[in-house]
């Protein structure tokens, strides 16, 4: 091209229908060019290149085969046609109608980027159809933001990596055509819609920046692979299911706000942040380790099933919080000396048939109720349990037909003010190591012995089955009169 130019095939608007436009590669010379098919013509172009501005303004569909570039590409059809790119798009700008000075109406396409694109400026695409961005194994960079939100129409699919630099990129719902990653340099990556992966794997980087993906229903489904590389704060808003979710990096928290279902695994890294799992009832396959070192928190009144066992006592803390985690395979350990496991509301650690209980120091908010085993023969170890002091009283349930073993203290205040409820629902024999001060402590059955081995100050015992029962630290105080109901042996005093 040696100055701008049109190519019309609609004889300036006389035959609004238009014919076929079809041509090799158009090479701009920093010209103008501009495409007018109308409504039934039909645009066929190897490819446009050094062009300044190139607009399509109307057909039937258009194809540009090969790599094109403008410094503005501005695309308009009023035919719900396919505006199709098999070559990488670069432009510094690139609009889609609705932010663009065209004819009203002429939104309506669907848009195919199937090579990926480089594109300077902010982009928003808010075209009336389908939107594919990029293809498998592409790049497509838009440097200064990436908005879909105002497409609407049909799918909007993603393929390859997706990037923007320091700047936002926002979804709405999308749908991965294949391997995809997301990465912003340190902007926020938003979806107020569900990812839905089709099998396919989905990486997510963004620096500094947050990331939120779901509309609270659906987050991210169905994918291969789920990787979160980096973020500030990451929200899966919403069901998550995966073969594997790898949480290698972020400094903030990362939530998910409902069901986690991985069919093979879910890792986590030695990073500073936490991990919050929210949902009604989530199942992690494997055995999970938490190497993260911020809190990992139990919450929303849900199960979490760990399949093959879960281990935490890396983290800072771990809270459970009026929920349930829960083995069907393996063992449970959620804190040690350096981890406490802080409880509130009502919880249970129900553990696999068989499978060990591990807890570390055990503190209880107010009014909260934990309940440890459901009966099955978990071996149980506990360190220490202690309440909230005031206000209403915390309970300590033990249910296992395994042995269980108390190493700490067992309420740390005067005649029970730190814990107000002591219940063995079931054991293969409990063992208090350390002191007990309890305002209530009622022992219902147990196969073998009770034993008290330090000092003991109990407000009001409730006792009965065949079990022995022994008190053997160096003072034993029951406020309340007691009659010992048990059918065992009954050990008082250090001496037997």
């Amino acid at each position: 091209l040696t100055a701008a130019t049109t190519l019309d095939s609609t004889s300036a608007g006389a035959a609004a229908g238009g014919a076929v436009v079809t041509t090799g590669t158009l090479t701009g010379g920093s010209n103008n060019l501009t495409i007018d098919a109308g409504t039934a013509g039909v645009v066929t172009t190897n490819a446009f290149r050094g062009v300044d501005s190139f607009t399509l303004l109307d057909a039937a569909s258009a194809t540009f085969a090969n790599a094109s570039d403008a410094t503005t590409v501005d695309l308009n059809l009023t035919t719900g046609g396919a505006i199709t790119f098999n070559g990488l798009l670069t432009a510094t700008t690139l609009t889609t109608d609705t932010d663009d000075a065209g004819a009203a109406g002429d939104d309506a396409f669907s848009l195919a980027l199937n090579a990926g694109a480089t594109i300077t400026n902010d982009t928003n695409f808010d075209n009336v159809g389908v939107l594919t961005i990029g293809g498998a194994g592409t790049t497509s960079s838009f440097t200064g933001g990436l908005s879909t939100t105002g497409q609407t129409g049909g799918t909007v699919t993603l393929n390859g990596t997706v990037s923007t630099t320091a700047t936002n990129m926002d979804f709405g719902a999308v749908t991965l055509g294949s391997a995809t990653s997301l990465a912003s340099s340190d902007g926020d990556i938003m979806s107020t819609g569900a990812v839905t992966a089709g099998g396919n794997t989905l990486s997510l980087a963004a620096g500094t920046g947050n990331i939120l993906l779901g509309d609270g229903t659906n987050s991210v489904t169905g994918a291969s692979t789920l990787t979160l590389t980096s973020s500030t704060n990451t929200t899966f808003s919403g069901a998550t299911s995966a073969n594997d979710i790898a949480l290698n990096g972020t400094t903030g928290l990362i939530d998910f706000t409902g069901a986690v279902t991985t069919t093979n695994s879910l890792t986590t890294a030695n990073q500073p942040y936490s991990v919050r799992f929210q949902g009604a009832a989530s199942s992690i396959a494997g055995n999970t380790t938490f190497l993260n070192a911020g809190a990992l928190t139990l919450a929303g009144g849900g199960t979490t099933t760990f399949v093959d066992g879960v281990t935490a006592t890396l983290p800072s803390a771990v809270n459970l919080q009026g929920s349930t985690v829960a083995s069907t395979n393996g063992g449970i350990t959620l804190g040690d000396a350096d981890t406490n496991l802080a409880v509130a509301g009502t919880s249970v650690v129900d553990g696999s048939a068989g499978g060990v209980i591990t807890l570390g120091d055990i503190t209880l908010a107010e009014a909260a109720q934990l309940t440890v085993g459901q009966g099955d023969a978990n071996v149980v170890s506990l360190r220490g349990v202690d309440g909230t002091a005031g206000g209403v009283a915390e309970t300590l349930i033990l249910n296992s037909t395994g042995a269980i073993t108390v190493a700490g203290g067992v309420g740390q205040g005067t005649s029970g003010a730190d814990l107000g409820q002591l219940t063995v629902t079931n054991s293969g024999g409990t063992t208090f190591e350390s002191t007990v001060d309890v305002t209530a402590a009622t022992l219902m059955a147990t196969t073998g012995t009770i034993a008290y081995e330090d000092v003991t100050n109990i407000g009001t015992l409730g006792t009965g089955g065949g079990y022995a029962l022994e008190f053997t630290g160096d003072t034993t105080t029951v406020t309340a009169a007691a009659t010992l109901a048990t059918t065992g042996a009954v050990v008082l005093g250090a001496g037997g």
